[in-house]
This record gives C-alpha cells, sequence and structure tokens, in this order.
C-alpha cells in the first residue's frame, strides 16, 4: 500500500471537552475570587493541567488541520500523544473494548524503546508504564477521540500494517 492514510480527530468530542473546560472555568473562576484555599489550589492546578492537555492535544492540531493519526509507509505517528513508531517495531494491533464509548486500540510494540525515547515528560512516561501494566503496551490510541468507527479503524491500522510485511 503505498501512500498516506490520515486519520481525523473526532472534533465533536473536541469541541465537548473545550465546553467541559469553559464550564468549569466559569463556575470556578467566582469561587476562587471568595475564598483561596489548599483544595481550591488543587482544582485550579487540575484545570490548567487539563487546559494545557486540551489546546496542545486537541485544540490546537484541529485547528491546524491535522489528523490524529497517520499511517505512512515509514510508520504510524499518533499526534494525539505526539509518538511516532516504525511498522518494523509494531507486532500488531488489538481492539480493546472497556465500556461503552470507552474503546482503545493497543499498539503492541516489539520493543518500547523507540517509543519512550520520544517521550521527554518524565510524568507522561511514568503514566505510559502505568498504561503499560493495565493494558500490556504502552501505545494505546483512544478511539472516542479519533473519527471513525473503532472496527473500521482498527481494520485500517491492521490492513495497512500487511501491506508494510
Amino acid at each position: 500500500m503505498e501512500g498516506t492514510i490520515s486519520i481525523p480527530y473526532n472534533r465533536w468530542l473536541v469541541a465537548v471537552f473545550s465546553l467541559v473546560w469553559v464550564i468549569a472555568v466559569a463556575i470556578g473562576a467566582p469561587l476562587w475570587l471568595r475564598q483561596v484555599n489548599v483544595g481550591f489550589f488543587g482544582f485550579l492546578l487540575c484545570l490548567l493541567v487539563y487546559l494545557y492537555y486540551l489546546v496542545r492535544r486537541l485544540i490546537l492540531p484541529v485547528l491546524r488541520g491535522r489528523p490524529a493519526l497517520e499511517l505512512t509507509p515509514e510508520g504510524l505517528e499518533d499526534n494525539i500523544k505526539g509518538v511516532r513508531v516504525s511498522w518494523g517495531n509494531i507486532a500488531g494491533f488489538t481492539l480493546i473494548r472497556v465500556g461503552w464509548g470507552s474503546n482503545y486500540i493497543r499498539v503492541d510494540l516489539e520493543d518500547t524503546v523507540e517509543f519512550f525515547e520520544q517521550v521527554e515528560n518524565p510524568i507522561r512516561a511514568w503514566l505510559h508504564k502505568r498504561r503499560q501494566n493495565m493494558t500490556g503496551s504502552p501505545f494505546v490510541i483512544p478511539t472516542t477521540l479519533v473519527q471513525g468507527n473503532d472496527q473500521v479503524i482498527f481494520e485500517k491500522l491492521v490492513n495497512y500494517k500487511k501491506s508494510m510485511s
């Protein structure tokens, strides 16, 4: 298979995440102005981390027209996580059905070194290692953030990988 296949972000879900953040700020700002305590600083910190993730990993790529996933002859690029893994390092894919609307595609890696070399933030690296303990791989694609049917996306990944072998 030649060429690149682009799989876009789920724009509807990005819009919902943005709306949730706006509502949280609208509720939290008046509280912050009235009283400042340790619990509220924790809430504010969570909001700021959520905002950073929302803007950097979801809103900016959507506004710039970047796809969530790109399948290229060189490898799989996940713009949600900001990593690219070569096809030679991908052993396969597994569709994990967690519950209503919370499915994931696990990318089974031959060696996790290539993946972790691209994760510069130590907190993100720690979270990916926890995910590896839970799912068997640090590289998991949340299908709710990708536009399309979970099974169709999974089949695109599997078929492209087969064509690269």
